[in-house]
């Protein structure tokens, strides 16, 4: 399955299309070297022995390396130079996917596919990298000569594949708003004139954004509880292990606080398409995504975007104070 996300003429899109039957041009992956005691990915592995004699050849100092796809149906892969053991700077990783983009616009080549989940080991936070490489690739894709269409690759039963489909989707939903909200003059206004700006017509009863404060109570399990729950079910879904029992432990009482949010804004119809989360820390880590909504078998996640933390943006241009 694949789903696009525009720019202008151009897209980022997410495919669960597995690297053996992936029909891109080229493949991006990361490479820490032949004696690094990082294991070798596993779409590395399956392109083959010549792939890695191919690497070889270019000898070290090399950011951006350029080999076939050996046993892979694609045409070619970008191998990202990256450290050996340690984490690697964001601005490095940036470096090193600009200089990959550039190469495939001299090639030609219309569509590549970035295994996103073989960077997340050589980074510190996987949000952090889905950030900078969103960022870094948009504006390179609607500035530069580079392909037509970027994929991320993704495994629905991963659930950092799950946040990169929810951070996409928020992305889109902001680039509407932004679009409907805020028009772009096409020609400078004359000295003194003021821009007049037309109200924004919603349909009767349609919500902007719905605000939740969801605070744990005491009633439920303490907080050191909870974060030992969640830090299990990361490690279940790291070892692509079943997710349901790690699951279960945080959704009773991530269950309670929802209700409560929403009873303490007198809310007695069904939450907002869109939700802001706010609390503590660890209420703002935990999968609320996750949660079963009221339609039995989804998840809250399947029907609603939800973001977190203070939107200082929402209320300036809002003339609204926090």
């Amino acid at each position: 399955m694949i789903r696009n996300y525009g720019i202008g003429n151009r897209a980022i899109a997410i495919s669960t299309q597995q690297p053996d039957v992936l029909r891109a041009d080229a493949l991006v992956l990361p490479w820490s070297g032949l004696d690094s005691p990082r294991p070798p990915s596993a779409v590395l592995q399956a392109a083959g022995a010549a792939v890695v004699a191919e690497i070889a050849e270019y000898g070290e100092g090399s950011e951006v390396m350029l080999t076939s796809a050996g046993a892979l149906p694609q045409r070619f892969l970008f191998h990202l130079s990256l450290p050996r053991e340690e984490k690697v700077a964001l601005s490095v990783l940036e470096d090193r996917f600009r200089d990959c983009f550039f190469q495939a616009g001299v090639l030609g080549l219309r569509e590549l596919a970035v295994a996103i989940l073989d960077f997340s080991p050589y980074v510190e936070s996987f949000s952090d990298l889905v950030a900078r490489v969103w960022t870094t690739s948009r504006e390179f894709l609607s500035r530069e000569r580079g392909p037509q269409r970027l994929l991320f690759l993704i495994d629905d039963r991963d659930l950092r594949g799950q946040y990169l489909r929810h951070f996409l989707d928020r992305k889109q939903a902001e680039d509407r708003r932004w679009e409907h909200e805020e028009p772009v003059l096409a020609t400078p206004l004359p000295p003194g004139a003021r821009l007049l700006r037309q109200p924004v017509l919603r349909a009767p009863g349609q919500d902007t954004e719905q605000v939740l404060s969801l605070e744990l109570s005491d009633a439920l399990p303490a907080p050191e509880a909870m974060a030992a729950a969640l830090r299990a079910l990361l490690e279940d879904y790291r070892l692509g292990r079943e997710l349901g029992e790690s699951r279960l432990r945080l959704v009773g009482p991530m269950a309670a606080a929802f209700a409560a949010g929403l009873a303490q804004r007198g809310e007695e119809r069904a939450p907002a398409e869109r939700l802001r989360i706010l609390g503590s820390p660890l209420a703002l880590r935990l999968p609320w995504e996750l949660l079963p909504s009221a339609c039995e078998g989804v998840c809250l996640g399947e029907g609603h975007l939800l973001t977190r933390g203070t939107n200082f943006l929402h209320f300036r241009r809002r003339n609204l104070r926090p």
